[in-house]
């Protein structure tokens, strides 16, 4: 009896150990929770977002060409035999340009050219028989059909012949050309390139966002980047294609210039705007408020001491981004270093600016 209490008395306090060990263990426990870590906050600088008018410029860029501009070829195989142009020059409409050996063709032009003028004295003077009953009707109108063979001969001819004569369809300038007295020229094969450079057309394009926007009449200022003095040239759309090309999602535009005085060559690469006669009222923020990653574009609003990441819709302008959806004005949106935080990070506002004032050069 005596060892079965001893056993009793050691379980017991064992039990009472092991309960007394777990108690302070779950109290070091609960002092450990209770202690609070200090929280961090990333320290961000703000733009107040608001809606400003602006001078509604749409950017453009493109390529001008000349309004009329033409490979003169010849049409028929033959050596050429004088020119009556220089390279450079200044031609109009219906000038002579090039003349090639055409004896053959002009021979047999003459030849019908006067058998024509025999067949129609010699039927004149038998109708005048035929009204006197003297011949029959049948020998007048088989001679009549041989005037009107000869006339279409001699019209074909004095057709082929013109081929041979190639004049300037229409008043422009010659370009270089490499074509000689004696040289023998094949059909198709070119022999002076003529444009008309006193109008352009520039194609240009637009970003699809502005689409909308643009009609024809609007007016169009372009610079050209060869021009080291950046004069600006004007001009007025004349045509809007009627879908957007989807690879580089543009609209395609056609303008047209005056270009009097040649300052403009057909090819050069130009930029400029569009100019609307319309002034919008638009949120504008600096480029390093945008943050763009494979799923879209976005910003930071900061509300309640924490950043929030906001999807949004741009557009890109002189002036910064525009943001066409996502922002409302009146907002507190993280304007640095928005790539360095992510979505419910705790910030703290170091300087908040006023969107109004913002500079894109600071």
């Amino acid at each position: 009896m005596t060892k079965r209490r001893f056993f009793l008395w050691v379980g017991f306090l064992t039990l009472a150990t092991l309960c007394l060990l777990v108690f302070y263990y779950h109290q070091h426990l609960n002092a450990k929770k209770s202690i609070k870590t200090p929280m961090t906050y990333k320290s961000v600088k703000t733009i107040i977002a608001s809606r400003q008018l602006v001078n509604n410029k749409i950017k453009i860029y493109g390529v001008v060409r000349a309004y009329r501009d033409v490979d003169i070829r010849s049409e028929v195989a033959s050596k050429i035999v004088n020119i009556y142009f220089s390279q450079n020059q200044f031609v109009h409409a219906h000038d002579l340009l090039v003349e090639l050996s055409h004896g053959e063709i002009s021979a047999l032009l003459e030849e019908q050219v006067a058998k024509l003028h025999y067949q129609e004295s010699n039927y004149q003077r038998y109708l005048s028989l035929s009204k006197r009953h003297m011949i029959s009707q049948d020998l007048l109108e088989e001679l009549k059909s041989q005037l009107y063979q000869t006339s279409a001969k001699v019209k074909q001819l004095t057709l082929l012949q013109a081929k041979y004569f190639i004049r300037a369809p229409f008043d422009g300038m010659v370009g270089l050309t490499t074509l000689s007295i004696g040289q023998y020229v094949q059909p198709s094969e070119t022999l002076l390139h003529l444009s008309d450079a006193k109008i352009l057309w520039a194609d240009l394009s637009v970003q699809s966002e502005q689409s909308q926007h643009i009609k024809p009449g609007l007016s169009v200022v372009l610079f050209s980047s060869s021009d080291s003095a950046h004069t600006s040239i004007v001009g007025k759309i004349i045509a809007v294609e009627n879908a957007i090309y989807p690879k580089l999602n543009t609209l395609k535009v056609r303008a047209e210039i005056c270009n009097q005085r040649l300052s403009l060559l057909p090819g050069a690469f130009v930029t400029g705007y569009i100019e609307l006669p319309i002034h919008h009222s638009i949120i504008i923020l600096p480029e390093s408020a945008i943050y763009d990653n494979l799923n879209g574009t976005f910003v930071f609003s900061v509300s309640n001491g924490k950043a929030h990441l906001r999807s949004v819709e741009v557009l890109q302008r002189e002036e910064g981004v525009e943001i066409q959806k996502g922002v409302q004005a009146g907002e507190s949106i993280v304007s640095v270093d928005a790539d360095q935080l992510f979505d419910g990070e705790s910030v703290s506002v170091q300087v908040a600016l006023e969107g109004k004032r913002y500079d894109k050069n600071n």
